[in-house]
């Protein structure tokens, strides 16, 4: 993980995780100046999202996250369970039952996170849109705006099933 120095803005890497006690923080190699764990983790800029139903059953159905091609093991964070993406560093990662993994590529994460933060259309805009669209009169834009939202309601649909455990 990377930071930047308070005093000096000199980038230097922690590794992945930050050390767990104060004392084995490592000080700035440019100036240094130590500024303790807990002013460094307030300053780390983290995206944080539930998990999904895949990686509550993933181990079960494909077997364990140690063998998917596409996640590498890491030092849990947090020890919270949940997906997280460091701004600073690009880096992506998911921490369950007190195991870390990290994601190779960050790019469905951003998607999702883009898509969570999407503003819904109203149910009259929505359909609105619908009947442009079937005149064959939309805009590209609207056009776009409809589909991110179709998208946007599967995405929530899909959430809401696996948090409640019901389908519809």
């Amino acid at each position: 993980m990377m930071i930047v120095c308070s005093k000096c803005e000199t980038e230097y890497d922690l590794g992945f995780a930050p050390p767990s006690k104060p004392d084995d923080y490592p000080a700035c190699p440019e100036c240094g100046y130590n500024e303790g764990k807990a002013a460094a983790l307030r300053r780390m800029k983290i995206k944080c999202l539930s998990l999904e139903n895949w990686h509550l059953f993933a181990e079960e159905e494909t077997g364990p996250f140690e063998c998917m091609s596409d996640l590498s093991c890491a030092q849990p964070v947090f020890n919270r369970d949940g997906q997280y993406y460091c701004r600073e560093s690009k880096r992506c990662w998911f921490e369950i039952d007190g195991r870390a993994f990290r994601y190779k590529n960050p790019d469905m994460f951003l998607y999702l996170l883009e898509l969570l933060n999407h503003r819904r259309l109203r149910q009259v805009e929505h359909e609105a849109i619908g009947i442009l669209i079937t005149q064959r009169i939309c805009p590209k834009a609207l056009q776009d705006l409809y589909e991110r939202e179709e998208q946007l309601r599967d995405l929530r649909k899909i959430r809401i099933e696996t948090l409640t455990g019901r389908t519809s």
